[in-house]
């Protein structure tokens, strides 16, 4: 016999030995030891997740002389006859190509039939969405009330397309995508079967290419074997692949960081002269991108990433705003990638506008810091105490004194603030990490008796404000006032308003008509709008 495909020879023959389904094997086990076998089943989900092999099993579990607790035997001949694909009781129909009216009458006509062997007649239809509508019409009543000895097992990767009149007939399961940590067992397994060598991280690399299909992932190791000599590296894996290692994907992330927009074209160009596919490049720059802003958000990373503590790393240095940036622009990119003819042109433009957008955000941010305080510094002087008409002019004097000394010390303690503000939030960034991300978009507003005043734009006051406003978050950043700073900081947060916002509330005030007969009444100068 020739060579076999490792799906094809490992194929899993029991219910124990299918993976990430436990959901639907259980419920067949069971339906199989209380006898409650249904007539009709419809088994959907992406391709490579097992529904076709399940469907095998169950009929193999129906008709074995020797089951035990709902599973088959595989050692008496009705199961092994099923596993040869010679069993007559076990017929299997592709409805891609017999999908007409008279290839569903004359399944009508055998369905009469005995098995021959067994206890059932199993009929397994294989990408049922693709019969036609005459089809399914004549299929409807054989469906609903088949003999007595007929189970059907309807099999779809597109239960869309499948007639409502169909699936009211079934029993339906949905199969899931198999994740990355339920399929590197199985592939290990399969791996040492084989007698193949394989680096623990090709494996999570082939497992997390495959995208939930257990059957695609054993592909690529079957090609991967005989790419390396039944020997399978990271490096063999994405060669074979066409992805990029994640140092690579690392170092893009920093260029983006780091508004490096000639570091990012540079990469792109090294890329394209090793024929690497640049849309493949950008989706796996979303996977990691997409790793740092759940890290940054939640604390957790994916379990199929590899590089973990590099995650940890480089999400620090993002805002989570400018990472949610990337992933929009990135996602459409894409998108719009796929129907380009010049895909390489459309991704340099892309990081181009992402890094330049950076760099422009930065500098506004720096930009309204400066005007912030130098507003607070000039409202401060120009407030001017009035003294009480009773006091001696010494007193006046002394008084005058001491306020003018205290705003001199105010504004040299905001002044220090301003300069030590990034060492503070560099401090708050080696205390905690995913706290950095919060402060980072906070706006200095003032300081007074050793308390901080600090606001949040409208925008971020759904998630950096409520975050800023947690004990444990606001001790981080008093621990890093304290040893920058010295002394004991208080904290307060608020939220910053809409200037254009509250103009207009203002302007709709003064026109309100009790505002209007208010100032009527006792003159413009005694009514106060607030």
């Amino acid at each position: 016999m020739g060579y076999r495909a490792l799906y094809r020879e490992y194929r899993p023959q029991k219910f124990a030995d299918i993976v990430g389904q436990q959901h639907i094997t259980r419920t067949l086990q069971n339906a199989i030891n209380s006898g409650r076998v249904s007539h009709a089943y419809l088994f959907c989900g992406p391709r490579g997740t097992g529904k076709t092999t399940t469907a095998k099993v169950l009929a193999k579990a129906l008709n074995c002389t020797n089951r035990q607790a709902g599973e088959p035997c595989n050692q008496c001949q009705n199961c092994i006859s099923t596993i040869d694909g010679t069993s007559v009781d076990v017929i299997e129909i592709d409805a891609a190509s017999n999908r007409g009216i008279e290839d569903i009458r004359d399944l009508r006509e055998k369905v009469k039939y005995s098995p021959a062997h067994g206890k059932y007649r199993v009929y397994i239809i294989d990408e049922v969405h693709m019969l036609t509508m005459e089809a399914f019409n004549a299929l409807l009543k054989t469906l609903e009330e088949p003999p007595s000895h007929v189970v059907f097992v309807l099999a779809t990767t597109e239960p869309h397309k499948v007639p409502v009149t169909i699936l009211s007939r079934c029993q339906r399961f949905d199969f899931r995508r198999i994740e990355v940590k339920d399929m590197l067992p199985r592939l290990k397994q399969v791996a040492k079967s084989a007698g193949l060598k394989v680096e623990e991280d090709a494996l999570v690399l082939i497992a997390r290419a495959a995208e939930g299909g257990l059957r695609d992932a054993l592909s690529i190791l079957d090609q991967g074997s005989v790419f390396g000599d039944d020997t399978i590296t990271v490096d063999d894996v994405h060669n074979l692949l066409g992805t990029v290692r994640e140092d690579i994907l690392s170092k893009m992330a920093g260029y983006l960081v780091d508004s490096n927009a000639s570091g990012a074209l540079s990469l792109v160009n090294e890329l394209f002269q090793q024929g690497k596919d640049l849309r493949l490049f950008v989706r796996e720059l979303n996977t990691y991108l997409r790793s740092m802003m759940l890290y940054l958000v939640s604390g957790e990373i994916p379990n199929e990433v590899i590089d973990r503590e590099n995650i940890k790393v480089n999400a620090a240095k993002f805002k989570t705003s400018f990472i949610s940036k990337c992933l929009e622009e990135l996602t459409r990119l894409e998108y719009d990638m796929k129907w380009s003819s010049q895909p390489r042109v459309l991704l340099e433009f892309t990081l181009v506008k992402l890094t330049t957008t950076e760099k422009a955000d930065t500098a506004s941010r720096v930009e309204q810091l400066e005007n912030n305080l130098q507003n607070a510094s000039i409202k401060k002087h120009s407030e001017k105490s009035t003294p009480p008409a009773d006091k001696s002019s010494a007193v006046i004097k002394k008084q005058a004194d001491k306020t003018e000394e205290k705003k001199q010390r105010s504004a040299v303690s905001s002044k220090k603030l301003v300069q030590e503000w990034p060492a503070v939030l560099e401090r708050v960034k080696k205390i905690k990490p995913s706290v950095y991300g919060v402060f980072r978009e906070a706006v200095l507003v003032g300081d007074a008796d050793k308390e901080l005043t600090i606001g949040f734009k409208p925008q971020h006051t759904a998630f950096h404000k409520v975050r800023a406003e947690q004990e444990e978050n606001k001790k981080v950043l008093q621990q890093a006032l304290s040893e920058v700073l010295g002394d004991n900081w208080a904290i307060k947060i608020i939220e910053l308003k809409d200037k254009q916002q509250q103009t207009k509330k203002k302007k709709k005030n003064i026109e309100h008509p009790l505002v209007k007969k208010a100032v009527e009444f006792f003159g413009k100068n005694m009514v106060v709008i607030k």
